[in-house]
């Protein structure tokens, strides 16, 4: 195997680590809310990979486009399934609300209500328009 071949392979190597490696910090991230509040920001992600995983700087080049990628990839499939989620979430929220009694149901909806606005503060582009 040549020089050439070599390089191109471990290239090819690096990147799908890579690509492995930003999906397992989005499964990750799933899994804890607190970090879900630096999802969005690309650097920090960044800052993270090539810390753990010594990327050069052209390594951290292609990651951050990698990145950047799937992140918008799942805005956009969020844009399309967030109607879905909500109808879903609302019909839940409307049966519990159906088992509750009154003083129940009031703290039930203030809940709801303060989650609604979590979520909104952390996700904008995914707040019902």
């Amino acid at each position: 195997m040549g020089n050439g071949t070599k390089l191109r392979a471990v290239a090819v190597l690096v990147v799908v680590l890579a690509a492995g490696a930003a999906a397992g910090w989005v499964a990750n991230d799933k899994t804890r809310p607190q970090r879900r509040l630096h999802r969005r920001n690309i650097e920090t992600v960044m800052k993270r990979m090539t810390r753990d995983f010594s990327l050069t700087p052209a390594q951290q080049d292609s990651v951050r486009v990698i990145v950047a990628r799937r992140r918008s990839d799942i805005d956009s499939l969020w844009v399309e399934m967030n109607p879905r989620f909500e109808s879903i979430r609302s019909l839940a929220n409307s049966q519990i609300e159906g088992l509750l009694n009154d003083q129940q149901r009031e703290k039930f909806r203030e809940d709801v209500r303060k989650r609604d606005e979590r979520r909104r503060q952390r996700h904008p582009e995914r707040s019902p328009r």
